[in-house]
């Protein structure tokens, strides 16, 4: 357990410590136009 946990650097989401969205929509749209996919958050 002591090596299990390795904090990963994500490029955009860690970058700022909060966000929120309106709508799911708007929340999707935002990762579509602005996470790369590798990150998996895209359609």
């Amino acid at each position: 357990m002591k090596y299990a946990f390795i904090k990963t650097y994500k490029p955009v989401l860690d970058d700022v410590p909060f966000r929120a969205f309106d709508t799911m929509a708007d929340y999707r749209a935002w990762c579509e136009a602005n996470l790369p996919e590798w990150l998996g958050y895209g359609r």
